[in-house]
């Protein structure tokens, strides 16, 4: 389960959200942008945060 501020940090972005619905491309993952997760959270190192995001981008980037 992710912790509440690791949800507030992943959130989408309204004007993506907008993007998405007029451009009909949908949104694979949220991902960090602004800090870490709380220790003992997926995300609490920086390094982890990295790959994180990587590895959402990556799997979104070769999903059909």
């Amino acid at each position: 389960n992710m912790i509440p501020r690791a949800k507030k940090l992943l959130r989408i972005i309204p004007i993506e959200a907008s993007v998405s619905r007029q451009t009909g491309v949908k949104i694979y993952s949220k991902i960090f942008t602004d800090s870490l997760a709380d220790e003992s959270q997926k995300g609490d190192t920086y390094y982890d945060m990295l790959k994180w995001n990587i590895d959402h981008i990556t799997d979104g980037l070769s999903s059909k």
